[in-house]
C-alpha cells in the first residue's frame, strides 16, 4: 500500500507542479511583454514624430497653438493638461479622438497614417522616448498601450 501511495503522492506534487508553472507563465510572460511595449518604452520613431510636427503644424496650431502648447480654440496637448486628461486611457483611446473628431473644422479629415504621425508628436513633446518602429495605425494594438505620466518602477 506505501508504494501506490508513494507513487500517488509523485502524481500529484507533478501535477502541482505543472500547474503551478501554466499560472505562472500566464501571469508573469503577458505582464512582461506588456511592459516591453508600454509607453514609455519607445512606441514611435523620431522621423514620425518630425512627421507629426508637419500634420500638427498644418492642422493643428491653428486651435492648439505653436508647439500643441494650447490656444484660444484648443487645450494644450502638452504636460499636465494633457496627462490629466489622458493618463490611464490608451493610445488607442487617445487615435481614435483625433482621427474622429479632429481637425475641427474638418472632423475626420485626418488619414490614419497622419493621425498616428501626429501622435508621435505629441508624444514626443511630452518626452516620451522615441523607438526604432513606427507607432501603429492598428486600433487593437494602440488600445494595449496605456498613456502613463511616470515611467514604471524598475
Amino acid at each position: 500500500m506505501t508504494i501506490s501511495t508513494n507513487k500517488w503522492t509523485q502524481v500529484v506534487v507533478a501535477a502541482a507542479v505543472v500547474c503551478g508553472v501554466c499560472v505562472w507563465a500566464a501571469v508573469a510572460v503577458p505582464l512582461h511583454a506588456q511592459a516591453a511595449s508600454g509607453i514609455w518604452s519607445g512606441v514611435y520613431t523620431d522621423a514620425q514624430a518630425k512627421r507629426g510636427e508637419g500634420v500638427a503644424n498644418k492642422a493643428c496650431v491653428s486651435c492648439h497653438g505653436a508647439e500643441l502648447m494650447g490656444g484660444e480654440a484648443g487645450p494644450t496637448l502638452v504636460g499636465l493638461e494633457f496627462l490629466g486628461n489622458w493618463n490611464s486611457l490608451t493610445l488607442g483611446d487617445f487615435f481614435d479622438r483625433v482621427h474622429a473628431t479632429m481637425p475641427a473644422d474638418a472632423p475626420g479629415s485626418l488619414s490614419l497614417q497622419d493621425t498616428s504621425d501626429l501622435i508621435a508628436y505629441v508624444l514626443k513633446l511630452n518626452k516620451y522616448p522615441a523607438g526604432e518602429k513606427e507607432l501603429p495605425t492598428d486600433m487593437s494594438a494602440l488600445g494595449q498601450v496605456k498613456i502613463e505620466g511616470q515611467p514604471p518602477a524598475k
